[in-house]
């Protein structure tokens, strides 16, 4: 019996030891992402408000600011083209950073092209204000 008793208390105690050992690796897996957070920030209302304005001074087409994202290597802003039902993506990984995508076809005709003119045109202005976040 007491051999027994010894064994059992020694399982518990290499229980508890693994217990303790996965917490551990829980909090630094925590402490990770924490950390990866921190590297990302989210606009201000009065930061937001000033894109929604500019993009919509910029391009001629009503717009959505769907997301808008600052992290330490990248900026990255998403939004719609409504009525078009068009997303387009802002990045600041690719010297050329602008994405278009549609879930119907696009016609380009005159008025189309004359949008993506305006789009590409307001991603210039809009990777050189932003640069700067970068590289701060």
């Amino acid at each position: 019996m007491i051999n027994n008793s010894g064994q059992q208390y020694d399982d518990m105690k290499k229980f508890i030891g693994l217990m303790k050992e996965q917490q551990s690796q829980s909090n630094i897996k925590s402490k990770r992402q924490q950390l990866l957070n921190e590297d990302e920030r989210d606009l201000t209302d009065i930061e937001l408000q000033t894109e929604r304005d500019e993009l919509g001074n910029a391009v001629s087409k009503p717009v959505d600011i769907i997301s808008f994202k600052v992290y330490s290597d990248n900026i990255e802003m998403v939004f719609k083209l409504i009525k078009e039902d068009i997303e387009v993506t802002f990045s600041m990984d690719d010297p050329e950073g602008l994405y278009i995508t549609s879930r119907e076809i696009i016609q380009l005709n005159n008025n189309m092209l004359q949008t993506f003119q305006e789009l590409k045109s307001y991603y210039d202005i809009w990777s050189e204000k932003w640069g700067d976040e970068l590289s701060a």
